[in-house]
């Protein structure tokens, strides 16, 4: 009889430290992957622009407003998970949704397009700062000091 293989658990574990700084960072950098955010990022922006060029009816102000905040925070997320300065690229998937949906005749297209040259596109660069702001922090060379850590807290 062959004996069982027992799986592997790929999972970040905790050991019972708590809440430690490290055991939190590690949870959050495992969950977002630079190979599969662009993929998210896309299916998220599809569906938005999708429910907007496909809606009969204008949609409650209130929820127009909850989804434009989603949108930025995934705009936020997708800077931040991704990490690299060419993530910033992403601000034209929106605006080629926009055309294939509604077409080029359609004003939702422009629309997009605004919404992504001021709002979205920078807030994609404050994910990427942010990021790399995160990782400059978590830097463990002797001399992280130089980027502003303090020498006893490392």
């Amino acid at each position: 009889m062959a004996a069982r293989r027992r799986r592997r658990d790929h999972s970040v574990k905790d050991h019972g430290r708590g809440g430690a700084p490290e055991t939190v960072w590690r949870r959050l950098t495992t969950l977002n992957d630079q190979r599969k955010a662009p993929a998210l990022y896309a299916l998220v922006m599809g569906v938005f622009v999708a429910g907007f060029a496909f809606a009969d009816a204008t949609p409650p102000a209130f929820v127009a407003f909850a989804t434009l905040l989603f949108a930025g925070a995934a705009q936020i997320g997708v800077g931040f998970a991704i990490g690299r300065w060419g993530a910033l690229a992403l601000g034209a998937v929106p605006i080629l949704f926009a055309v294939a949906a509604a077409g080029p005749g359609s004003t939702l297209w422009t629309t997009v397009f605004v919404l992504m040259a001021f709002p979205g596109t920078p807030l994609i660069g404050a994910g990427v700062h942010l990021r790399q702001r995160f990782d400059e922090r978590r830097d463990d060379s002797p001399d992280a000091w130089l980027y502003g850590e303090e020498p006893g807290n490392l």
